[in-house]
């Protein structure tokens, strides 16, 4: 009889735990945009186009992005902590389609 209990609480408990759960989120797709290598760290190269505009972030204080268009209309994305004047190395690329 007290076997039956214990085996019946069991049960109800695996039930719910059962209902309880839910299908977790579908994690985010890895980036497929690309990174380029600023060859120089003193200047913006030329090619990168056209200054577009200037963004900042309140989580990143004395950093901005500055967007370029190139003359194919790809974006490139240069990092600029223009506190300390320094060039992040690595620029994003977004083509356009």
């Amino acid at each position: 009889m007290h076997c039956q209990k214990i085996l019946f609480v069991c049960l109800i408990l695996i039930c719910v735990f059962v209902l309880s759960c839910q299908k977790l989120e579908q994690a985010p797709p890895t980036s497929t945009l690309k990174f380029e290598q600023i060859k120089l760290l003193d200047a913006i190269p030329i090619e990168f186009g056209n200054l577009i505009a200037i963004t900042t972030s309140p989580e990143y204080p004395g950093w901005a992005q500055l967007w370029f268009q190139k003359q194919d209309k790809t974006i490139v994305v240069v990092k600029v902590q223009w506190g300390k004047g320094y060039l992040n190395q690595e620029a994003t690329i977004i083509p356009r389609r």
